[in-house]
C-alpha cells in the first residue's frame, strides 16, 4: 500500500485548523501520519487541540515551535520530519485549506493513470477553490506550456503539466526531499513554495489534477499581495532572492519574474493610501534582496 504523510503548518487559525484536521482524518484514502507544525500560535491552538482529542490521536505527530518562523520555516521543519520517515508521498497544505474527502485519492489515482503514459510525476497539485467554488487567485499555479507530449497525455487524464505550484494541497514524491533538499526557511512567507516546486520541476514532472479539489478558506478572495500591507516587504526581498540565487529558473524565466515583480510593485503602490510608507517597504525589500541573502 502506498504510504502518504501530510504536513500541515498552523499559526493562529485554530478553528479552521480543526476543520482541516477533520477533513484529513476522513480522507477516502487513509494517511499514514499527519505532521502538524504549530508556529508558536498565540490563540490557544494547543489547548483546543488537547480539548478536541487531536494530540492524543495516533495519526497526529505534533510539533510546537519555540517561535513563529513563518510558513516557509514551518514547511521546512515539517518536510524535514517527513524526510526521516519511510513513506512514498508527502502531502503539504496550509491550516486554512480544507480538502474534499476524496482529494488525496484523486491525486494518487491521477498518478497511476499518468504512469500508464510513461510519465513519472514528482508533484501533483489539487485545484484550489475559494469558498464560493471559484478558483482562488492566490493559488494559481504556473503551467508548463511547451512539453506537448506531456500536455496531450495529461489532458487525456484530466491533468495539466506544472512548472511551479503553491503549498496548498501539493503532493510530492518523498524522494524529492533527499534529492532537492527543503524549502528555504529564511523566506519566512511568500515565494518559498514557488521556488521549491520550481526547483523540483525544472527537470522533473508535475501535474495539476482537476478532479482533486481543496477549498482555501481565506477571509476574502484576494491575491497574496492585495492585502499585503507591511508584509509586501517579503514579496520584494524573496522575489529578488529567488531571481538571483535559485537554481530553479532559466535565464528567460528570471527575466519573466523580474517583470512580475515590477508589476506587483506597481499594483501595490497604486492601491489607495500610505504611499510613502509603501515606498519605504519596497525600498527596504530591494536593499535586503540585493545585500542580505541568507539561505537557511
Amino acid at each position: 500500500m502506498i504510504k502518504v504523510v501530510a504536513v500541515v503548518v498552523t499559526f493562529n487559525r485554530k478553528n479552521l485548523l480543526i476543520e482541516a484536521l477533520n477533513s484529513l482524518l476522513a480522507q477516502t484514502y487513509p494517511l499514514e501520519k499527519i505532521i502538524l507544525i504549530n508556529n508558536a500560535s498565540t490563540d490557544n491552538t494547543e489547548q483546543l487541540l488537547i480539548e478536541k482529542g487531536f494530540l492524543a490521536h495516533s495519526l497526529i505527530d505534533y510539533r510546537l515551535l519555540s517561535s513563529n518562523v513563518g510558513g516557509a520555516g514551518g514547511f521546512h521543519e515539517g518536510l524535514k520530519v517527513a524526510g526521516g520517515m519511510t513513506v512514498d508521498w508527502v502531502w503539504v497544505m496550509d491550516d486554512d485549506s480544507i480538502p474534499e474527502l476524496n482529494a488525496l485519492e484523486a491525486l494518487l489515482s491521477a498518478n497511476q493513470r499518468l504512469r500508464h503514459h510513461q510519465l513519472n510525476p514528482l508533484i501533483l497539485a489539487s485545484r484550489v477553490n475559494w469558498i464560493d467554488g471559484s478558483p482562488h487567485p492566490m493559488n494559481f499555479p504556473q503551467l508548463k506550456r511547451k512539453d506537448w507530449t506531456a500536455i496531450y497525455a495529461g489532458l487525456a487524464e484530466g491533468c495539466f503539466p506544472l512548472r511551479s505550484t503553491s503549498f496548498v494541497s501539493m503532493l510530492m514524491n518523498a524522494k524529492c526531499i533527499e534529492e532537492y533538499g527543503l524549502p528555504i526557511a529564511s523566506y519566512f512567507i511568500w515565494n518559498d513554495d514557488t521556488e521549491y516546486t520550481g526547483r523540483i520541476l525544472r527537470n522533473g514532472e508535475g501535474y495539476l489534477v482537476s478532479s482533486s479539489v481543496v477549498v482555501h478558506k481565506t477571509t476574502e478572495k484576494y491575491t497574496a499581495f492585495t492585502k499585503a500591507g507591511d508584509r509586501f516587504y517579503y514579496e520584494v526581498r524573496n522575489k529578488l532572492w529567488m531571481i538571483r540565487f535559485s537554481s530553479a529558473w532559466t535565464g528567460m524565466e528570471r527575466v519573466r519574474y523580474i517583470l512580475i515583480l515590477f508589476k506587483n510593485i506597481f499594483d501595490y503602490l497604486s492601491e489607495d493610501g500610505y504611499l510613502w510608507k509603501k515606498i519605504k517597504i519596497v525600498l527596504r525589500g530591494f536593499l535586503h534582496g540585493l545585500f542580505k541573502y541568507k539561505k537557511l
